[in-house]
């Protein structure tokens, strides 16, 4: 996975809380939902026991800590928005 996107850095970004930011960030909330589902898949990982959070941290946590390390669109979203700033 990419750890650089240069497009944020040239797209348009909508101001916060209007309809169009809220569809970006529903968005980028949606390719994390389906990387954390091949992630599930991957590691066989059982829904009635892990909820999205837990997943959500294991693939954005600390490496060294035993998670992936990986950066999720969503994770970083607010930062890139602000860097866009």
């Amino acid at each position: 996975m990419s750890r650089v996107n240069y497009g944020s850095l040239i797209e348009e970004s909508p101001e916060k809380e209007t309809p169009e930011y809220i569809k970006e960030r529903s968005d980028y909330d949606a390719i994390d939902y389906l990387i954390m589902e091949y992630i599930r898949v991957l590691f066989n990982i059982d829904k009635k026991i892990h909820d999205d959070d837990a997943v959500w941290m294991f693939c954005v946590g600390n490496r060294l800590e035993g998670h992936l390390g990986l950066m999720l669109p969503s994770a970083y979203y607010d930062l890139m928005k602000t860097v866009q700033e």
